[in-house]
C-alpha cells in the first residue's frame, strides 16, 4: 500500500511545487516511508511510501530514465516476478528488480499491452515524454485505487484517494446526485465509474487510459473467458487444482518484509486464508502468523469464537480478539468516509477498520482478508435456476429438495418458485452459447414497476426521489446459467466497492490489505469449473470444501452456513448511543436535507432503537444514517 498522484496541466502551464505537496500531504498516510516528486513543465507526478515487500527496500519513486523520457508512479506489488523477469531477459545488477523496475521495462518491451502480462495488485501512472502521453493502468479487480479529473484542455490529475484531488482548487467539490441515488438502492444501472463528486471518476478495474493533450481514451486489457469450461477426470483432480493455485494465491500474498496478520472469523474463506497462511510462514520460519477477530460475547447469534479456536488449536498463530458488541459502529466513520471518498453503507466495515488497525499497531504491516470468497468460487445456487430454465425436472427436483433440507428451508415452496421460474423463463441453448450471445447482445433496460420509489425509498426528500422516477430500470433478463450468475456476482458493483472500502480503511491505519480470492488466475479457473462442481447434494462451494481436506478443521469445512453479525452490530448499536445521530437528525444540515426527509429517517432510528423493525429496515437505515453522515460534513 502506498500512495500515488500527478497532474497534467493540459493548457501547458507549469505544475507548481505547492500543487504537489497539497496532493501529497492528503496522502501522508499511505506513505510513512517517504514521499517523492517529480514535475517538468506541465506535469507532475508523486507518490508516497509504504515499503511491504522485500524489493520495496530498494524502491524509490517516482522512478525516472535518463532524461526523464519516462517516469513512473506506483502503487504495486507484482506476484508473477520470476516469470517476468525471464520474459524480459533482464540481468541487471545484483539483487532482484524491483517491482518498479519490472514495471517499467515491460512498458518499454511491451508498450500499452504491458498489464496483460502482471499478475498481482497495482495503480500504475507513467509518463512518455517523447509521445506526450500518460498511461495509466489499474489491476484486474481494482485492489489499488485509482481516481481521477479531466478538464478538457485544462487539467488531468489523478490520485490514490478522491481527497487529495480535491486538495487542488481547480477540482469542484460537487456531490454526485447520480451516485447518492444509488447509495440509497434507486436501481439507476448505468456507469460504475462514477464517484461521490460529479467531477471525480475511478479508473474501472482491468482497464488502462490513454491520456493525450487531447483525449483520454480508456480500455478493457482483461475479462474473463465465459466460454471456458474445466473438463477434468474426477473429483478430486477439481478440488486438487482449486486447492494447487489457491496454495499459491496465498504464497504470494505472504510476501512481506514485516509480520502478516489475517482476518478470521469462522467462516469458510478467511479460515481457509488463514490456515494456509498459518502453514506456509511456518516451513519459512519467519514469524507466525497473527490472527484478527471480532467475536460478540453478549450476542450469540453473531458470535463464532467455537470455530475460530478451532483454527487456533491446529495452526501456531498469534490471536488478537476485538468484542465489537461493545464498540460503537460510526465512532470513526468520519474518519472511513474520507478515506473511501463518500458514504460507505457496509454496516460491519467498522470491525475491519478496528482489527487493520491492531494489526498495524502489532507491527504488521500486510493483511490478509478472504474477502468475497463466496464471489470467487460461487455457493453454485444458479445452477438450480439453470436446471428449471433448461427444463431438467428429474435432475433439478433431487438437487432443490437436498439444497433445502442443508439450509433449513422448506422443500415445497423453494421447488415450486424454481418450477415457476423455468415455466416463465425457457431456454434450450447450450451454456456457453447462451452466455456469449447475452453478454455481446444485452437487452436494454426496461422501466421498473410503478411505485418502486415510493415502496423502498420512502426516507428520501421527496424531491429528490421524484427525479429519479423516471430513470429507474430493472434487468429485464434473470441470468440463464449459474456460469452466467457466477460472472454477474464477479462484475458487480457491491463487489467493487467492498474492495474500495477494505483497501481503505488498512490504508488509513498504515497497513495494506491482501486479498487472495481476488487473484486472476483463481478467479479464470473457479468461473471455468462446470457448475455441479459447485453445488452438489445439497452442498455450496463443495468443490472449496473438498480442496480445503486436511487443511480445514471439520467443523468449518462443512459447515451449513455461517453466523449473521445483524445482531451483534445492532448490539452495539443501541449500546452506544451518545445523541449524534439524533441532534443531526433533528437539526439537519441543508445538505442532508436535500437528499433525506430528516423526520422519516428519524422515526425509524427511534423505532430500531426500541427493537420495533426487521433486518430489511435495518438496512434501509443504515443506508440513510451513514448517506447523512458524510453529508453533514460535505456542503455541496
Amino acid at each position: 500500500m502506498s500512495g500515488i498522484f500527478g497532474l497534467w496541466r493540459l493548457d501547458g502551464r507549469p505544475v507548481e511545487r505547492d500543487a504537489l505537496d497539497a496532493m501529497s500531504r492528503r496522502l501522508d498516510h499511505r506513505g510513512p516511508d517517504g514521499a517523492g516528486a517529480w514535475r517538468s513543465g506541465p506535469v507532475g507526478i508523486g507518490q508516497r511510501m509504504l515499503r511491504t515487500t522485500p524489493e520495496a527496500e530498494r524502491e524509490t519513486l517516482p522512478l525516472e530514465t535518463a532524461g526523464g523520457a519516462l517516469v513512473l508512479t506506483s502503487d504495486a506489488r507484482l506476484d508473477n516476478r520470476p516469470e517476468l523477469v525471464a520474459a524480459l531477459g533482464l540481468t541487471g545488477p545484483p539483487g532482484d528488480p524491483t517491482d518498479a523496475d519490472l514495471i517499467l521495462a515491460s512498458y518499454r518491451a511491451w508498450g500499452e499491452r504491458c498489464a496483460e502480462r502482471w499478475i498481482g495488485d497495482f495503480a500504475v501512472a507513467i509518463w512518455d515524454a517523447s509521445l506526450r502521453r500518460l498511461f495509466c493502468v489499474r489491476d484486474p479487480f481494482g485492489l489499488k485505487p485509482f481516481y481521477y479529473h479531466h478538464a478538457p484542455g485544462r487539467l488531468f490529475a489523478f490520485a490514490s484517494e478522491v481527497e487529495a484531488l480535491l486538495a487542488l482548487t481547480e477540482v469542484p467539490d460537487e456531490i454526485n446526485d447520480y451516485e447518492v441515488a444509488r447509495h440509497v438502492q434507486i436501481p439507476l444501472g448505468g456507469d460504475a465509474s462514477t464517484t461521490y463528486f460529479a467531477h471525480i471518476r475511478r479508473l474501472l478495474p482491468a482497464h488502462a487510459l490513454a491520456i493525450t493533450e487531447r483525449s483520454v481514451v480508456p480500455r478493457r486489457y482483461w475479462q474473463p473467458d465465459p466460454a471456458r469450461e474445466l473438463k477434468l477426470a474426477d473429483d478430486g483432480a477439481y478440488a486438487d487444482a482449486l486447492r494447487e493455485v489457491f496454495v499459491e494465491a496465498v504464497r504470494c500474498r505472504v510476501r512481506s518484509r514485516t509480520p502478516v496478520a489475517s482476518m478470521l472469523s469462522g467462516g469458510i474463506d478467511s479460515a481457509a486464508v488463514t490456515c494456509v497462511a498459518a502453514d506456509l510462514l511456518e516451513r519459512e520460519g519467519g514469524p507466525p502468523l497473527q490472527a484478527l477477530s471480532a467475536v460478540f460475547p453478549s450476542a450469540p447469534e453473531s458470535d463464532e469464537r467455537v470455530f475460530i479456536e478451532s483454527v487456533l488449536d491446529r495452526y501456531p498463530i498469534v490471536p488478537h480478539f476485538f468484542a465489537a458488541d461493545a464498540a460503537d459502529p460510526i465512532a470513526d466513520i468520519d474518519r472511513i468516509n474520507r478515506l473511501v471518498g463518500g458514504a460507505n453503507w457496509g454496516g460491519n466495515l467498522y470491525l475491519n477498520w478496528v482489527l487493520y488497525g491492531a494489526a498495524a499497531r502489532s507491527g504488521a504491516r500486510v493483511v490478509l482478508d478472504g474477502f468475497d470468497g463466496d464471489t470467487t468460487v460461487s455457493h453454485g445456487t444458479g445452477y438450480l435456476s439453470e436446471l428449471a430454465m433448461s427444463g431438467r425436472w428429474l435432475k433439478l427436483a433431487p438437487m432443490s429438495i437436498a439444497y433445502s433440507r442443508r439450509r433449513g428451508r422448506p422443500v415445497v415452496p423453494d421447488l415450486v418458485s424454481l418450477v415457476r421460474l423455468g415455466v416463465r423463463h425457457p431456454t434450450r441453448e447450450t451454456a456457453a452459447g447462451s452466455l456469449v450471445r447475452r453478454l455481446r447482445r444485452r437487452d436494454p433496460p426496461r422501466p421498473a414497476p410503478p411505485g418502486v420509489l415510493a415502496d423502498r425509498h420512502r426516507l428520501l426528500n421527496a424531491d429528490f426521489a421524484a427525479r429519479f422516477a423516471e430513470r429507474v430500470v430493472t434487468d429485464p433478463d434473470p441470468p440463464e446459467t449459474e456460469r452466467e450468475f457466477h460472472l454477474r456476482k464477479l462484475s458487480g458493483l457491491a463487489l467493487l466497492e467492498g474492495i474500495g472500502w477494505l483497501e481503505a480503511c488498512a490504508a488509513g491505519c498504515g497497513a495494506e490489505v491482501r486479498l487472495p480470492f481476488c487473484d486472476v488466475r483463481l478467479v479464470e479457473l473457479c468461473l471455468s469449473f462446470p457448475a455441479d462442481q459447485k453445488l452438489r447434494r445439497g452442498w455450496t462451494r463443495y468443490v472449496m470444501r473438498r480442496s480445503m481436506e486436511g487443511i480445514l478443521p471439520a467443523a468449518i469445512q462443512w459447515r451449513r452456513g455461517k453466523s449473521s453479525l445483524h445482531q451483534g452490530r445492532e448490539k452495539a448499536w443501541r449500546a452506544n448511543q451518545n445523541g449524534r445521530i439524533e441532534t443531526l437528525l433533528a437539526h439537519p444540515t441543508p445538505t442532508v436535507t436535500r437528499y433525506l426527509d430528516p423526520v422519516r429517517v428519524l422515526e425509524l432510528h427511534r423505532r430500531s432503537l426500541a427493537g420495533e423493525t426487521d433486518g430489511r429496515e435495518d438496512a434501509a437505515l443504515w443506508r440513510a444514517l451513514s448517506l447523512a453522515l458524510w453529508l453533514s460534513t460535505r456542503s455541496g
